[in-house]
């Protein structure tokens, strides 16, 4: 960064900004002959940190320099169970049991799948 100089003064200079390693910052403006450079502290992967794959979701978030980004497979619904939410980059797979029947007061109506829980009734019963 440069000060022009005039009839009484002269011209000032001044070293460039650098923009810092720790914590980690990503430059905005160019510097110039007449300004300096400008930075901003860096945001998620500005910061180097690692992206999860598809099928994986964020465990645990970039933090760095502490602590870089943990990715985690994504988890299968497993018997007995069915999927109520998918997995995101922000949380695992959801997979709740199967309702089960109290079995003296209700029956099964429908059984689960792999997306729905099963149909348990209540409170109709049949008059014959």
């Amino acid at each position: 960064m440069t000060t022009e100089a005039t009839p009484t003064s002269d011209r000032a200079c001044q070293n460039w900004y650098q923009c810092k390693a720790d914590p980690k910052e990503i430059e905005v403006t160019s510097p110039s002959g007449t300004n300096d450079r400008t930075c901003r502290p860096c945001q998620g992967n500005e910061c180097g940190c690692v992206a999860c794959n598809v099928g994986e979701w964020i465990s645990r978030a970039c933090n760095l320099p502490e602590n870089n980004t943990i990715c985690s497979a994504c988890s299968p619904c497993l018997a007995g169970t069915y999927l109520q939410t998918r997995c995101s980059t922000s949380q695992d797979t959801h997979c709740p049991s199967y309702t089960e029947c109290d079995t003296t007061t209700q029956y099964q109506a429908a059984s689960g799948t792999a997306s729905s829980d099963r149909l348990v009734p209540l409170g109709m019963g049949r008059v014959l």
